[in-house]
Parts: C-alpha cells; structure tokens; sequence
C-alpha cells in the first residue's frame, strides 16, 4: 500500500528519467510506474496520505463483517492469513449464506478497505522480494566460499573432464558459514516485512 504523495514522486522520477530507473530507484514494479503514470491526474486529486480511490457503501456488509472476524480469530491464533485463504473463505462462506451475496464476485470483494489493512500477502513474488535485503548478502557469501573452493584445488574432474560438485558436507559448510555472516537484525527485518512473526494486535503490520 503506497499513499498517493509517495506514488506522485514515483511518477515524477518516471518522467525525469525512465520507468526503469523509477523501479530500480524507488523499489517498486514497472507495472505499478506504468498505472500510477496512467492515473497522475487522479493521483493529483486524492489526499497526500491516501492510499486509494474507494467510495460507495458495501456491497455485501454481512459477508465483509464474518470476514473480519475471521481474519481476526484466526491472527489471534497464531496463523498466517493470506489473500488466497480470504478468497477461498469467502467463496465458500457466499454459497452457504446465498441471501446476504448476491451478485457476489471474489475480485470486488478483495478490494474492499479492510483486506489491506489486515491480509498478510505472502504469494511467493511477495515473499522473494521482503526477503531480498536478507537474501542478497547470504547469496553473495555463498558464493564468495564457493569460489574459494574453486580456486583450491580441491575439485576433481570426470574421464570427460566434467567437474565433480563439491562434496555435501562442503556445500553444507558453505551454507554456514554463509548464514552466520548474515546480520541477526537484518533477518528480523526481513521476517516481520514478511508479516511472518509480527504481533498480532497489529501495530507491526505497517512494516
């Protein structure tokens, strides 16, 4: 979810230079670029800390209330709640309860206010990227180790002068050493951006 002020200044860095360079900038998608360049004039007309054009009343209350309370219950438990799990849930409870979802259509319904500001996304694009800023230096460390390895001269080659792999227990060994380099702090960040161990009562949602 990203406010409005902060989607004009994407625009502009677009505009400046190129949607490619917003991306890599601004951390953002070049889809989202491409929509929010589309939507500037609307984007001029909104709040500067709103994040989203919604207007009209509810089209199925009853069903967005049990969802609430769904969604609620189930992060007092201790569970992930995921757009795709709202979805299914809200499917199956629309068929039951037929008098309070007419017309109902799962595409509308994610959209409504509430979604944003309690699902946890954790498709796995999603989760690729929160885990970015962990995962980039435990790559680069393994592979710093594994180019140590390869200038040892402890490899060994086949009759066909392929390289063998390394062997488990060195691989394994990469891991390691590669994982205690890593910032306690920083995998911290990474799992509460992922919505992952964040406290339930909410107030660690905006990371």
């Amino acid at each position: 979810r990203y406010e409005a002020c902060f989607k004009l200044k994407v625009v502009a860095y677009a505009k400046s230079h190129n949607n490619c360079a917003a991306v890599r900038e601004c951390g953002v998608t070049e889809k989202m670029v491409r929509e929010w360049r589309l939507k500037e004039h609307l984007l001029r007309s909104m709040p500067r800390k709103k994040c989203a054009m919604r207007k009209g009343t509810a089209h199925w209350p009853n069903l967005e209330k049990h969802a609430v309370d769904m969604i609620r219950e189930q992060r007092q438990n201790g569970y992930v709640v995921s757009r795709n799990k709202i979805r299914i849930w809200a499917l199956k409870w629309a068929k039951a309860n037929q008098e309070h979802s007419k017309d109902f259509k799962s595409h509308c319904f994610m959209a409504t206010w509430w979604l944003s500001k309690t699902a946890q996304p954790l498709s796995m694009g999603y989760v690729h990227e929160s885990f970015n800023r962990g995962n980039k230096p435990f790559k680069d460390r393994v592979h710093e180790h594994w180019n140590e390895w390869m200038i040892s001269g402890k490899k060994s080659y086949t009759k066909g002068r392929n390289m063998h792999a390394p062997e488990l227990d060195v691989l394994c060994d990469f891991v390691i050493r590669a994982w205690n380099d890593i910032n306690v702090e920083t995998v911290i960040k990474s799992f509460k951006k992922c919505g992952i161990p964040n406290s339930l009562d909410g107030t660690e949602d905006k990371m």
